[in-house]
């Protein structure tokens, strides 16, 4: 979310593809839209649950431990960007399975 914060702040109007489900806090999706975030490419799937991701960091936050991961909505996700973003010259792919941000690079025009 600070992407988009600073996104928003200093370069351009910053858009989203992305799954929630209908549990994701509805505070959060207001604060984005009140800073001019552009959710158009946000789904949220009634009835599903969003992805939850639990684990533990030791001394070094590079050391980590997966307690849980919990795919829920996610799981059967396939971002389709929509036609207003396809022409976007810069792009932000969150951690991700990489053949899923292959097929949102494949998706954009002149990525940079």
């Amino acid at each position: 979310m600070h992407v988009l914060f600073a996104g928003r702040l200093y370069f351009t109007r910053p858009g989203v593809v992305a799954v929630v489900g209908e549990d994701f806090p509805a505070d959060v999706i207001a604060f984005l839209k009140k800073r001019h975030i552009d959710l158009k490419g946000l789904q949220i799937v009634p009835g599903g649950k969003t992805f939850h991701w639990q684990g533990r960091y030791g001394y070094d936050p590079n050391q980590r431990e997966t307690v849980r991961t919990d795919l829920n909505v996610f799981e059967s996700f396939r971002p389709r960007s929509r036609p207003s973003y396809r022409k976007a010259d810069i792009l932000f792919l969150a951690n991700i399975d990489p053949d899923l941000q292959d097929s949102v690079l494949l998706q954009v025009e002149k990525p940079a």
